[in-house]
């Protein structure tokens, strides 16, 4: 397949690994007659969990008092109290919790505190299996747009492997060390990603963390030099 065939690129991944790929089949559709809702009613039967008496007023509750929580726990990483949002940040994380860990990440990420939204970065980073890199194709013009096409498209997309805390690395290649040339770097708010041999021509790409904890950046293409607007959405 050409690059840009299709509008997007995934990097070579070893077979079996790349995930997210859409095949689409065909059903065949036989006819059939609208059931009266009464009729539809008692073929399906109870909604499931009914016949066991579900106490819906507790579970109401429990759905309140957990949304209460968690509207406790983002007000202290978003507060002004740094050291607080610092130590919530990371008993959250601590905790094992997929969904504390999701709330502490979303909210690190747009935080008030820049050491808070550092950490939250890297945590983020680390807790992905893939990299999606967005373009945005609206603020070019057609020149530029038929080049991105050409090249890449609007969407590329780079498998994670191994993270590396101590430099603040995730390898873009299956190796046991942060590999230079095939890295995501982070530092602070910032992240930096060499890609050497990507398809044919590699990338590299500058962001910087906004306010809104979205990662925008320009990508540049080796061969030809030719910069893009993009961005990396978490959410």
């Amino acid at each position: 397949m050409a690059p840009g065939e299709h509008g997007n690129l995934i990097a070579e991944r070893p077979a079996g690994i790349v995930r997210g790929i859409n095949r689409q089949g065909t059903a065949s559709m036989k006819p059939f007659l609208p059931l009266r809702p009464l009729a539809l009613a008692l073929a399906l039967g109870p909604a499931p969990g009914w016949a066991q008496g579900v106490d819906l007023v507790a579970l109401m509750a429990q759905i309140d008092k957990s949304s209460g929580q968690y509207e406790q726990l983002i007000g202290i990483l978003q507060g002004s109290d740094s050291n607080r949002a610092l130590a919530a940040f990371d008993a959250m994380l601590r905790s094992g919790d997929k969904t504390l860990t999701e709330v502490a990440l979303e909210a690190g990420l747009s935080a008030t505190d820049s050491r808070l939204r550092a950490r939250a970065l890297w945590e983020a980073l680390s807790h992905k299996s893939a990299l999606s890199i967005v373009f945005d194709e609206g603020s070019l013009d057609e020149t530029r747009k038929q080049a991105l096409i050409e090249w890449s498209g609007q969407v590329v997309t780079l498998p994670l492997y191994a993270a590396f805390a101590d430099r603040q690395c995730l390898n873009l290649s299956n190796s046991r060390e942060c590999v230079p040339d095939k890295s995501v770097s982070v530092a602070g708010l910032g992240v930096d990603i060499r890609f050497d041999g990507y398809r044919t021509y590699g990338l590299n790409a500058q962001f910087s963390l906004d306010e809104s904890g979205t990662l925008v950046g320009l990508v540049t293409n080796p061969n030809s030099n030719a910069t893009f607007p993009a961005r990396i959405v978490f959410r």
